[in-house]
């Protein structure tokens, strides 16, 4: 029972955004009491998921971001979107006449995230210190000269998909166990990722509250590799009133969602020494990609922060972040950005190509002469006419982790009411390709509107029978468990279980096998929230909501 606090504080906000089935889950697990419990929470604090619906505001072109409004009115027409100058600049859609928005009250208790979740105009906002403001960017990409049509026009026409097929079962593996859990690492509060440093076996834990510690000998080095606490917008803040932004500053109810959530190395980063982090930051939640340097001895020069890219949207709800960094064997950066929140993508940005929100984003970190970062000359929409330069992917809804192996991308896509995704793709030839949210949600069409038109099923997928979100890891490249080699491992956030599956040439799954019964301690596998794997390309799982990581090792 030790569980059940941590479980229903992460529950709670899932339920309030759409994962009613956190409640099914809990009453199985622990009882009526529990469920009472849950909806007392979600009831405290329901979100006025609208509001007063917004404003059309003039927008221009942002300095190191990607600028939003409000959305207009029903009735209005479209603003129009004016490129120039190196930056871009977005209105929200209006929501869609066929999906009308969730019925929420007037106002919402205590101010509501309705008001706290704006972003704040320049004499709202407060003063920023710290190394990421030192060094905002003047221009945020090339110009993106294509317009921002609402979800009604969203009618895409998408890119050939693989068949569409069903996914198989998850097997239970039927031989003598072949893993087990070790905790190598003691005391990783609110991690979400281990990640190795390139050529030197130092392997790094990643927090939501702003830091990064190497894990060495059982236990986290002092002082933190990096550490931008201050600079963050984490859980943290929601356990601490007091570090909380004050009112009409920002997010003021915040959820697991957000924080410092991936760390990637530069291919080239023993040479150059750079590396890139995505954390949501402080005072509007604006999702922040930066770049660093290490020093010849091995510590971060805190003065080489260098914003590269900043999404800057106003929310619904402070979830969907993505937050994921990868990158590619081509030497670019892939970005998971998710739709920006609402349970049911109020906003439509799903469906919108005209915004990176709800997508994979491709760029190349390095400046431009334009700007802080790079279009590739590939990408399917570089020239901004028919979408976001540094669109890769779309039709997403919260790819809270992601993975690259050789040229197949692989997306774990959070869901809303019915299915849990698994989404694959072929770097090579692949680029464009739209997954169908908020069209669809795994097979099942959710927006009537749109049951006529293809999207790329998913390659995994499971109801909401077995687990509530998602948490993508990584194809097993170790040789500590042969067993494993060329399995892709996945778990779900209350699902606890491990799965592995394999892909065929086409994408789609092959080999489904599910691990769980063959460990010595299943129960370990409750509040799975990431995964991480070392230089030697072992394996690891972050679990008891980010309190505790542990390796997969031969077992006996």
């Amino acid at each position: 029972m030790s569980l059940v606090g941590p479980q229903l504080e992460q529950c709670a906000p899932m339920a309030r955004s759409g994962h009613r089935h956190c409640l099914t889950s809990l009453v199985m697990r622990y009882g009526v009491w529990v469920a009472l419990l849950l909806i007392g929470a979600c009831a405290s604090d329901d979100p006025a998921l609208l509001g007063d619906g917004g404003q059309v505001v003039e927008t221009s072109a942002g300095t190191g971001s990607v600028a939003l409004t409000e959305p207009t009115p029903p009735d209005a027409a479209p603003p129009e979107t004016s490129a120039g100058g190196g930056s871009v600049a977005l209105t929200e859609p209006t929501p869609p006449d066929a999906a009308p928005p969730e019925t929420a009250p007037a106002e919402a208790p205590d101010g509501g995230r309705d008001a706290g979740n704006r972003a704040p105009s320049s004499a709202q906002a407060p003063s920023t210190t710290g190394p990421l403001s030192a060094d905002r960017p003047e221009s945020e990409s090339p110009a993106h000269s294509g317009s921002a049509p609402d979800c009604a026009g969203q009618r895409a026409k998408w890119p050939a998909a693989p068949s569409s097929g069903t996914t198989p079962p998850a097997e239970p593996w039927n031989g003598p166990a072949v893993f087990d859990l070790e905790r190598p690492v003691n005391d990783t509060t609110r991690a979400v990722e281990l990640v190795p440093q390139p050529g030197t076996g130092r392997l790094f834990v990643v927090g939501r509250d702003g830091i990064i510690s190497e894990a060495r000998d059982g236990g986290l080095v002092e002082p933190a590799f990096l550490d931008i606490e201050a600079e963050v917008l984490s859980q943290a803040d929601a356990d601490d009133e007091d570090s909380a932004p004050p009112p009409g500053a920002g997010v003021e109810s915040l959820s697991s969602e957000q924080g410092l959530l991936s760390l990637a190395f530069h291919p080239d980063h023993e040479a150059n020494g750079l590396l890139y982090t995505f954390h949501t930051r402080f005072g509007d939640g604006a999702s922040v990609v930066t770049e660093w340097r290490i020093r010849s001895g091995g510590d971060i020069d805190m003065g080489s922060a260098r914003t590269v890219i900043v999404f800057e949207q106003d929310q619904a709800e402070p979830t969907h972040k993505g937050g994921q960094l990868r990158f590619g064997p081509d030497g670019y950066l892939y970005i998971a950005v998710g739709d920006g929140g609402a349970s049911g993508d109020l906003y439509c940005h799903g469906r919108n190509r005209h915004t990176p929100l709800g997508a994979i984003a491709r760029i190349d970190p390095m400046p431009s002469p334009t700007g802080p970062y790079t279009i590739p000359a590939d990408n399917p929409y570089a020239d901004g006419a028919s979408g976001h330069p540094a669109l890769w992917a779309s039709g997403l809804r919260n790819p809270w982790r992601f993975t690259i192996d050789g040229d197949l991308l692989i997306i774990a896509d959070v869901g809303w009411n019915d299915r849990e995704e698994i989404n694959s793709a072929r770097l090579n030839t692949d680029a464009g390709i739209d997954y169908g949210w908020s069209a669809f949600e795994g097979e099942v069409c959710i927006r009537a509107d749109y049951c006529d038109e293809p999207g790329a099923p998913p390659a995994v997928r499971y109801s909401h029978d077995e687990g509530a979100a998602v948490i993508g890891g990584h194809v097993y490249r170790g040789s500590a468990i042969p067993e494993l080699a060329g399995r892709y491992l996945y778990a779900d956030f209350t699902g606890g279980w491990l799965r592995s599956v394999t892909f065929g040439p086409d994408g789609r799954a092959a080999e489904h096998t599910d691990w769980t019964a063959q460990l010595s301690e299943p129960e370990l596998l409750q509040g799975v929230y990431g995964f991480g794997v070392d230089a030697a390309g072992e394996v690891y799982v972050v679990t008891g909501w980010g309190q505790r990581a542990y390796k997969l090792v031969p077992a006996g």
